[in-house]
C-alpha cells in the first residue's frame, strides 16, 4: 500500500518505463518516507487491517507530499491542475448525456454517429489527460461515473461494427479510439485487488473481445487505405494487450504481429512507424512479467520480424521509433540470439542524444552479459566500454538514473565477469574516481566498482595506487560514512546523523585488497600515510563511540562475524608492519602513530563492549518481562512500546517564537507532561496539539494527551504552548513609574508571579525595585549575575555555584536573565519542593538546554562537587573515569544521557552526590 502501485497490475521485474520528467532521488525519497510515515499512523490508530487500508487510501495525498517542489513547480502545477479541472467537468457533464449518445450511436444517421463517437472519444480520454494511476486516483470517482455510464448504455458492440465502415474512414478512426480508452479501464492507483475494476479481472476488455473488436482491428491494420486508421488500429491492439498477459496472448491469436512487421517498409512514414514498433514492444514484453509469463518468441523473434526491427536501428533517425525498437530486441533477448551486426549498432546508438534510450540500451548490455558470456566479448571489441565512458561523462545531472544503471554494468563487468583490465584500460577508473566525490546518487555504486577494480593482479593494482592515487581518493571517500539527511529531518524530525554503511564496507575491502597485493616496493608504502590513517582512525572511533540504534542493528545484522571497527584495526596495524619494513624515518614515526591510535581504540572498544553487554543484559530483562506479563504497559508504552530514553517533547511557543526540546519518562501521564513543560518555560502554560489531518485540540486531560500520542511517529511529541497570562517579560524601566501602558502590563505581569510563585504582591514589587536597580536594560548577563548573587550572598556562594544557578534561571539559553526568569527561579530555589529544586539543579548542569545531561556536561558536575569541598585540584582523566563509572550505573537506556527521571532517581538513590547547596540538607 505504501508503493504507489500501477493500476493494481502486478510489475514486472524487467519492465522498461517509457520516458518522463521524473523527481529527484531527493523528493523520490521523501515522498516515500512520508507515505511510510503516514502508514504507521493509519496503524496506530487501527485495529484491523481493513481499516488501516481504507484510512490510508483517505488521506490527503497533497497533505504527503506537502513542500517538496519549488515556487515554480507550484505554479506550473497548479495552472496544470486549474486545465484539469476544466476538462474533468467537460468530461464529467457530457457523460450525464450519455443516453442521448448512446441513441445517435444506434441510430442509422452516421454523421450523428460519428459526432456522438467522437464525443465519446474525448470523453474516455481523460485517462490520457491523467496519464499516470496516482494523477487519476486522485480523481477517482468522476473517472469511475464516466466509465460505468459508457458501459451502462452498451454501446460497445455498436461501436465495433462501426470498425466494418469502410466507406466512413472518420468513424473507424472515431470508433478504433473509444476501444483504445475503454479497454484497459480506469487504471486507478490503490484499486483493490477484489474490485470489478482492478486490471487483473480485465471488465472492460473481455467486453471489447467479446464484441469482435479484435477481428475487425486485425484486418484495419493490413487492409485499410486509411494511414490513420492504421495507426489507431495499432494504439488499440498495444492498449488492449497490455498489462494482461491473457490479452496479450488473445490478440496474438489474430496474426496481430505479422501484419505490424509487414507495415514497416522502407516507405513507412515515422508517424506510422512509432505506433506499430510501440505496439511490438507490447507483445514482446513491455508492461508484462515476462520471467513468469513469456511472450511467443516463434511468433514475436522470428527471423522476418528482427530484420525489420534491424533495418530500423540501421536506417531510422526518430528517437521513439528508436526507443521502441531496443526496448522489443531488449525483451527478445532471453528467447533468441541476436546477431553481431545488431549489437555492433546498438553499442554506436548509446551515443545517441536520447536519455531514455539510452537507459533501454544499458538495461539491454546488463541483461545480455548476465545471461551470455560468450557475447560479452564481442561487445567489449564493439567499443562499448569507451562509449559507456563517453556516456558518463555527458549525461545531466538529471538522468541519475542512467548514470546508476550504466554503473551497474560496470560493477558486473568488473566483478562477476572479471574483465578488470578493460575496464582499466578504457580509463574508467578515474571516472568513477569524480563519481564518488561529485555525484551523491550514485556514488556508492561507484565505489563498487572501485572495489571489483582493486582485486585484480599486482599490476593492475600497482597502477591504481601510483598513477590514480587510488589510497588518497578511498581515504577521502571515508568522510561520506556520516552525514546528516534532510529527508530524514523532514519526515520524522531526526536530526542526528545516519550512516552510508555499505558504502564504507566498499571502502575498506579495497583497501585490504590493495594492502594484500604482492610486490609491494617502498614507494608503493608511501601512499599509505598519514592521511589514510587519519581518516581510518576517525572511522573506527565513529563505530564505537556513535550510540544509535541504527549503528547498533547494523553491527548486530552484519553478515561478517568480524566488526568492521576490528578489520580497519587489522588494516591500520597491517600498514604499520609495511612501514616498519620500509625503516625509514618518515616510517618510523607512521608506525609509531598507528601503535598510539591502535592503543586508544582498544580503551574505546574495551567500553563499547561493556555498553553492549549491558544492553545485551537489558533488553533480555524487558523480554523476560513481556513474556511473563509482568508489568502493565503504561500510556506511551501502548502505543510506541518500550521508548528509548522516554518521550522526545518539542514546544513551540504561538506568537513568541521561543521553542525549547525536553524529554519526559514514557510513563508520562497529562499532569506530569504539563509540569514539565511548565518548568521548562518557568510560566503557565496551554498545551495544544495538531494531528497530521489538520485538526487541532488542546490537550487538558489523559484522554486528550493519548489521542495525541496516537498520531505522532518516531517517538517525538511536538506541541504548540500558549501562555494562559498575556503579559510580556521586557520593559522600559525608566517608564515603570510614570503613567505609561508598560506600567499596566507590568502589573499584569506581577499578578501571573504571584499566580505561579510564593511570593506575594507585595514582595514581587520590592525585588522589581531591586532587579531595576542591579540589572541593566532590564535583564542580567552572566558576568553581572554571578556578582550580584555573590554579592547578596556575602560570599557563601563560590563562583562554579552562582554560574550553575545562572544556567538553570536561564530558562530559554539566551545568555541572559530577564526579571521573568529571575523570579520563578528564585521562588524554587527558596521553595521546600525537593522535585523543583532537583529540576533547577538539572538544568543547572543542562547547558545546551537539550533536556538531557551528556558525559561532558557531567563531568562539570563531578568537578564542581571536588571544588565545593575545596579538596586539591582532581586530575581530568580521573573524573572522566568516574564519569564513566556512573553513567555506567544509573545510565539505564544507555544512551550516553541522562534524563531528568535518570538523573532525579541517582541523586535520591545517592549514586551521584550532588553538592548540599540544591538539597538544602534533605539528602
Amino acid at each position: 500500500w505504501v508503493q504507489s502501485e500501477n493500476a493494481g497490475a502486478k510489475r514486472s521485474s524487467r519492465k522498461r518505463s517509457r520516458p518522463q520528467e521524473l523527481a529527484s532521488p531527493k523528493e523520490a525519497r521523501a515522498k516515500l518516507h512520508k507515505k511510510i510515515a503516514a502508514f504507521f499512523v493509519c496503524f496506530k490508530q487501527s485495529n484491523d487491517f481493513e481499516t488501516i487500508r481504507s484510512k490510508f487510501q483517505s488521506l490527503d495525498r497533497k497533505s504527503i507530499t506537502k513542500g517538496m517542489a519549488t515556487d515554480q513547480h507550484r505554479t506550473r502545477e497548479k495552472k496544470s491542475q486549474e486545465d484539469t479541472m476544466k476538462l474533468l467537468k467537460k468530461c464529467d457533464a457530457a457523460a450525464k448525456n450519455m443516453s442521448e449518445y448512446a441513441t445517435a450511436i444506434y441510430g442509422n444517421d452516421l454523421k450523428k454517429a460519428l459526432k456522438a463517437t467522437w464525443i465519446v472519444a474525448d470523453m474516455l480520454s481523460i485517462v490520457e489527460i491523467l496519464p499516470t494511476p496516482e494523477a487519476r486516483f486522485k480523481h477517482s470517482e468522476t473517472i469511475i461515473r464516466i466509465f460505468s455510464r459508457v458501459k451502462q448504455t452498451i454501446i460497445i458492440p455498436r461501436i465495433v461494427l462501426f470498425l466494418k465502415e469502410v466507406e466512413h474512414p472518420k468513424l473507424q478512426y472515431h470508433a478504433a479510439r473509444v476501444l483504445t480508452y475503454y479497454a484497459p479501464g480506469p487504471r486507478i492507483a490503490y484499486t483493490p485487488a477484489d474490485s470489478v475494476i482492478h486490471p487483473d479481472k480485465m471488465l472492460h476488455k473481455i467486453e471489447v473481445i467479446r464484441a469482435g473488436a479484435l477481428k475487425y482491428l486485425s484486418t484495419l491494420l493490413s487492409m485499410s487505405p486509411s494511414i490513420p486508421v492504421r495507426k489507431q488500429s495499432a494504439i488499440a491492439l498495444g492498449a488492449i494487450a497490455s498489462y494482461n498477459y491473457k490479452a496479450r496472448d488473445e490478440v496474438m491469436k489474430h496474426n496481430v504481429v505479422e501484419k505490424l512487421y509487414k507495415l514497416i517498409t522502407r516507405a513507412t512514414p515515422i508517424d506510422v512507424l512509432r505506433p506499430v514498433t510501440w505496439a511490438l514492444s507490447i507483445f514482446c514484453g513491455h508492461t508484462h512479467d515476462i520471467k513468469n509469463h513469456a511472450p511467443n518468441y516463434k511468433v514475436v523473434g522470428h527471423t522476418g520480424g528482427l530484420e525489420k526491427l534491424n533495418f530500423i536501428i540501421h536506417n531510422r533517425d526518430d528517437p521513439e521509433t528508436l526507443l521502441n525498437t531496443c526496448c522489443c530486441m531488449s525483451y527478445l533477448l532471453p528467447g533468441i540470439v541476436l546477431p553481431p551486426s545488431v549489437w555492433k549498432r546498438l553499442c554506436l546508438l548509446i551515443a545517441y542524444p536520447s536519455a531514455a534510450l539510452q537507459c533501454v540500451l544499458v538495461r539491454c548490455f546488463s541483461d545480455l552479459i548476465q545471461l551470455d558470456n560468450a557475447d560479452i566479448r564481442a561487445l567489449l571489441d564493439f567499443g562499448l566500454l569507451k562509449r559507456i565512458k563517453a556516456l558518463l561523462k555527458s549525461t545531466s545531472a538529471s538522468d541519475y538514473d542512467l548514470r546508476l544503471r550504466t554503473c551497474e554494468l560496470v560493477a558486473v563487468l568488473a566483478g562477476e565477469k572479471g574483465y578488470i583490465q578493460d575496464v582499466i584500460g578504457e580509463g574508467l577508473v578515474p571516472t568513477m574516481i569524480s563519481l564518488v566525490f561529485n555525484d551523491e546518487f550514485v556514488r556508492w555504486k561507484a565505489m563498487e566498482v572501485i572495489k571489483y577494480v582493486s582485486r585484480g593482479q599486482p599490476s593492475q593494482v600497482r597502477y591504481l595506487v601510483e598513477k590514480q592515487d587510488i589510497v588518497k581518493s578511498l581515504a577521502n571517500s571515508l568522510s561520506f560514512f556520516k552525514k546528516y539527511d534532510s529527508v530524514l529531518r523532514e519526515v520524522y524530525n531526526y536530526y542526528g546523523p545516519s550512516f552510508n554503511f555499505s558504502f564504507i564496507e566498499d571502502v575498506i575491502e579495497a583497501l585490504k585488497n590493495l594492502l594484500t597485493a604482492p610486490q609491494q616496493s617502498e614507494s608503493y608504502t608511501n601512499y599509505f600515510d598519514m592521511e589514510i590513517l587519519a581518516k581510518l582512525n576517525g572511522v573506527m572511533k565513529s563505530l564505537v563511540t556513535e550510540d544509535s540504534e541504527e549503528m547498533l542493528a547494523w553491527g548486530e545484522q552484519r553478515k561478517s562475524a568480524i566488526p568492521l571497527e576490528i578489520e580497519i584495526k587489522t588494516i591500520m596495524l597491517n600498514i604499520m608492519e609495511m612501514h616498519e619494513k620500509a625503516k625509514t624515518t618518515a616510517s618510523a614515526h607512521i608506525a609509531k602513530s598507528v601503535k598510539k591510535m591502535v592503543k586508544e581504540f582498544q580503551a574505546l572498544y574495551k567500553k563499547h563492549e561493556i555498553k553492549l553487554k549491558r544492553r545485551q543484559q537489558i533488553e533480555r530483562k524487558k523480554k523476560e518481562t513481556y513474556m511473563g506479563n509482568a508489568a502493565t504497559p503504561t500510556m506511551t508504552q501502548k502505543i510506541f512500546g518500550d521508548i528509548k530514553g522516554g518521550l522526545i517533547v518539542k514546544c513551540f511557543m504561538e506568537g513568541e517564537g521561543d521553542n525549547r526540546k525536553l524529554e519526559v519518562p514514557a510513563n508520562c501521564d497529562f499532569r506530569g507532561l504539563t509540569r514539565a513543560v511548565e518548568m521548562k518555560y518557568g510560566r503557565s502554560l496551554t498545551l495544544r496539539y495538531e494531528g497530521v489531518d489538520g485538526e487541532k485540540w488542546t490537550i487538558d486531560s489523559d484522554k486528550e494527551l493519548q489521542k495525541a500520542l496516537e498520531t505522532v511517529s518516531a517517538g517525538v511529541l511536538n506541541l504548540y504552548v500558549i501562555a494562559k497570562f498575556k503579559s510580556g517579560s521586557n520593559y522600559d524601566w525608566k517608564s515603570l513609574d510614570s503613567s505609561s501602558s508598560d506600567t499596566s502590563n507590568f502589573a499584569k505581569m506581577l499578578k501571573e508571579l504571584e499566580y505561579e510563585t510564593d511570593f506575594k504582591f507585595s514582595d514581587l514589587k520590592a525585588l522589581s525595585k531591586q532587579f531595576q536597580r542591579s540589572a541593566r536594560k532590564g535583564r542580567f548577563d552572566k558576568a553581572q549575575f554571578v556578582q550580584q548573587l555573590k554579592k547578596s550572598a556575602g560570599g557563601k556562594i563560590s563562583d562554579t555555584q552562582a554560574k550553575q544557578l545562572f544556567n538553570s534561571f536561564d530558562k530559554n539559553k539566551n545568555g541572559y536573565v530577564d526579571f521573568r526568569e529571575f523570579v520563578i527561579g528564585l521562588s524554587m530555589l527558596m521553595g521546600a519542593d525537593l522535585e523543583q529544586r532537583m529540576q533547577l539543579c538539572f538544568d543547572a548542569y543542562d547547558i545546551n538546554g537539550d533536556g538531557r545531561i551528556d558525559k561532558y556536561e557531567f563531568s562539570r558536575i563531578v568537578k564542581a562537587a571536588f571544588e565545593s569541598t575545596q579538596v586539591v585540584a582532581v586530575e581530568e582523566e580521573m573524573i572522566e573515569n568516574l564519569v564513566d563509572k556512573v553513567f555506567n550505573t544509573v545510565d539505564t537506556d544507555i544512551d550516553d544521557c541522562l534524563n531528568f527521571e535518570e538523573f532525579k532517581k541517582a541523586v535520591l538513590s545517592r549514586k551521584i552526590i550532588v553538592d548540599k547547596f540544591w538539597t538544602r540538607g534533605v539528602l
